[in-house]
């Protein structure tokens, strides 16, 4: 059995929370000590391979760069989320993290990349058509 930091009754981390307002209503955000940091990370990180706490990260909603140790954990409903410090500015979860280097890489990629000016859309529409005046056979 795995040891988990959760509360078996109420499945809540251990940890205080402080109420931050929304335009709906508000969202409990979790006040962890930095000495725990690295177990609630383990805890609640979905993908295999865990970050240092001192990787940098990219938020992909913002484009704001941020430290993991950073991370804020929400207590929305009745579930934990780990999300980016810039959640509030429209920020986003986990899952919407990049590392920064990777995501800077992405941009230098993306100047290189050159509009092929030969492409015909008129190809697209004539085989889209094409396609559906076929099932009418």
């Amino acid at each position: 059995m795995s040891y988990s930091l959760k509360d078996e009754d109420s499945n809540r981390l251990p940890f205080p929370t402080r109420k931050v307002g929304t335009s709906d209503n508000y969202i409990e955000v979790y006040i962890i000590p930095e000495n725990k940091k690295t177990a609630v990370l383990k805890e609640l990180y979905p993908f295999e391979d865990i970050p240092s706490l001192h990787e940098e990260m990219v938020d992909l909603h913002t484009g704001k760069k941020f430290l993991v140790k950073e991370f804020l954990v929400t207590r929305e409903g009745n579930m934990d989320f780990l999300v980016s410090p810039y959640y509030f500015e429209g920020g986003g979860s986990v899952i919407d993290w990049v590392p920064a280097e990777d995501y800077e890489n992405d941009d230098e990629d993306d100047e290189d990349d050159e509009v092929d000016e030969d492409f015909d859309d008129n190809y697209v529409d004539d085989f889209t058509k094409d396609f559906y005046d076929d099932e009418d056979d």
